[in-house]
């Protein structure tokens, strides 16, 4: 049986067994150092959430508060590669879901946009995964995740979840999502030119689906 808790204090054992997870699952340039993660969960930006099966950490999600109270980021979501194809991917985002409605607050998820990845069924599926959870897609929504690593950006899709029922979403209120993440979480200002080469892009109204 799995545990879910809430890990505040990076210098906690569960940090260590997080930081073996994170490292393993996602590569240098889609992740900041973990140095960078301990001063934001310190600070109360981040939420660290762990999956524990008896005394191991075998998943885990990282949130980022964004400045508008409505919004958190999905900053990563991970299982140690023993546990997975378990179900717990979908037992941990069960668990924050419960956690986001009490307060009716959206998670804002990037995925990585499969018409431009090198892995495209493994994109296909982790957007098939967030569709069986009920999460939408935000149609026409063009977006770089600017890189922690390198000069190369990945192109993604932006998701929304969970579902309280509203048909689209305000161009302008993402666009102020969008430079949140940009400035607070990639420490790139406004003029940065990824950034800049697809905000003005982003429809007045965009269809959530």
């Amino acid at each position: 049986m799995i545990n879910f808790t809430e890990i505040n204090d990076p210098k906690a054992p569960e940090f260590e067994e997080f930081s073996k997870i994170y490292i393993e699952s996602f590569p240098p340039q889609e992740r900041p150092d973990l140095e960078t993660i301990a001063h934001r969960l310190t600070d109360r930006i981040s939420r660290l959430f762990v999956g524990k099966i008896g005394d191991r950490v075998v998943s885990i999600a990282l949130l980022y508060a964004l400045k508008n109270p409505n919004f958190v980021l999905l900053d990563f979501i991970g299982t140690d590669s023993q546990y997975r194809s378990q179900g717990l991917g979908t037992q941990m985002m069960n668990h924050l879901g419960e956690t986001l409605k009490l307060r009716q607050i959206q998670l804002i998820i990037e995925v990585e946009d499969p018409q431009y990845s090198s892995n495209s069924q493994q994109g296909e599926r982790r957007i098939a995964f967030y569709r069986r959870l009920g999460a939408k897609i935000l149609e026409n929504v063009p977006y770089l995740l600017a890189p922690f690593a390198g000069e190369t950006p990945t192109k993604m899709k932006l998701m929304i979840w969970p579902d309280y029922g509203q048909p689209c979403l305000s161009g302008a209120l993402l666009t102020e999502l969008i430079y949140d993440i940009y400035q607070n979480l990639y420490d790139r200002d406004r003029d940065d030119p990824f950034l800049n080469s697809f905000i003005n892009d982003i429809p007045e109204t965009i269809q959530l689906t």
